[in-house]
């Protein structure tokens, strides 16, 4: 009866953990789009105002915005740096190996390569307009996630309890 009644709390916390971290990558999600759009906020005042290099402006986000997305910027710089590929090769390897870390969706992830495809090709100008034109895509996709965010952390949380309960219940 003790072996029960250890392995069905056992149950209810291991799905209870499974539903919260469920509920955890949808803010996740969110909480990288949201630096994302700082980071491309910070790179727009660093092509219009400072005129800096790209990895230089690199260097600076990745110094000012928190990881998940600062590590991103922080391993493109030390490739831009170090390898002599085009920068849309870097730029989208980097998000490659960093995808699980930003739990973007796939959309997400087209609209970062988009922009990517854009970079460092046109003049200033063209820049600044590409960097507009990602931020308002990504505000978006930012609202998007907030709402499914909203709207399923709760269930997935309750939902994580409920079926341990269930099984812990069908197992007795």
């Amino acid at each position: 009866m003790a072996f029960k009644l250890i392995g069905s709390v056992l149950i209810v916390l291991a799905t209870t953990l499974i539903g919260f971290s469920y509920a955890t990558a949808l803010e996740k999600r969110r909480r990288s789009l949201v630096d994302f759009q700082t980071a491309l906020t910070m790179l727009e005042s660093e092509i219009t105002f400072a005129a800096s290099p790209l990895d230089v402006a690199f260097d600076r986000i990745s110094k000012n915005i928190a990881s998940p997305v600062g590590a991103f910027f922080s391993e493109l710089v030390s490739k831009t740096v170090s390898q002599e590929l085009p920068l849309q090769k870097i730029w989208t390897d980097t998000l490659d190996s960093h995808v699980k870390q930003l739990n973007l969706t796939q959309p997400d992830m087209q609209i970062l390569l988009a922009f990517a495809a854009q970079m460092g090709k046109t003049d200033r100008e063209n820049q600044i307009k590409n960097i507009c034109h990602t931020l308002a895509q990504l505000k978006t996709q930012t609202e998007l996630a907030g709402q499914v965010c909203n709207k399923n952390k709760r269930m997935y949380q309750s939902f994580g309890v409920l079926s341990g309960i269930l099984i812990a219940i069908l197992l007795f």
